[in-house]
């Protein structure tokens, strides 16, 4: 069944990350550091809260920006991404499973931490389940967003400065609605139709891309 067939594929791309343990502890680290540094840059630390919300949101970016180009890259080095082609189930449904894998192993830590890191960085309490819904919204949007710069990076043979490159218009929008979303709720709508938009179209594309580089 193509559902069982993705569920395999996740669970085997989530095991993986997870089981290379320098790599997460490396994540981890990296996002503890970023946001533990940032407040000894400031000459004022009254203005932390207010900025708080958006650098939240540029470590989320660039913590899953680590290692994105792997997404696909393993998959074509050892022959896996060509039996996955030739498999039953849709491509498209193959990429939103390395999609929500991504997700879980770069984006899901840091979400867990962020009441943590929230009241280390002076947010106030109330607003902390609202920034961990727009954090995981944020993040699905900016995985599948990052996977059709993944595919392409891929099919060119580039680096990550090539999938930046490409993404970066489909993030911004992203990152401008993200803290916005904490006070209004078209923002927060926005967001939501946006990722809806992203998860309905650029698996899709992701895949297409996909099967052009096997042409």
């Amino acid at each position: 069944m193509p559902i069982k067939a993705a569920w395999q594929l996740y669970k085997r791309d989530v095991q993986l990350a997870f089981h290379d343990r320098l790599e997460c502890f490396f994540t981890l680290v990296f996002q503890a550091i970023v946001v533990g540094v940032f407040p000894l840059a400031l000459s004022e630390l009254e203005a932390l809260p207010a900025i708080a919300v958006g650098y939240l949101w540029i470590t989320l970016l660039l913590a899953m920006l680590l290692g994105t180009d792997q997404i696909f890259k393993k998959d074509a080095e050892d022959g896996s991404l060509y039996i996955l082609r030739q498999s039953a189930c849709p491509m498209w449904l193959l990429v939103l499973a390395k999609v929500l894998a991504h997700f879980t192993y770069t984006a899901l830590p840091l979400i867990i931490l962020a009441p943590i890191y929230g009241v280390l960085l002076g947010i106030s309490t109330p607003v902390l389940p609202l920034l961990c819904l727009t954090l995981l919204l944020g993040a699905l949007s900016m995985s599948v967003v990052l996977s059709l710069g993944a595919a392409f990076s891929l099919l060119a043979q580039g680096g990550a400065a090539l999938q930046v490159l490409l993404v970066l218009p489909l993030l911004v929008p992203v990152i401008i609605m993200g803290p916005q979303a904490l006070h209004n709720p078209g923002a927060l709508f926005g967001l939501l139709a946006l990722g809806t938009l992203f998860f309905t179209l650029l698996p899709v594309c992701a895949a297409f891309v996909l099967e052009m580089g096997h042409e």
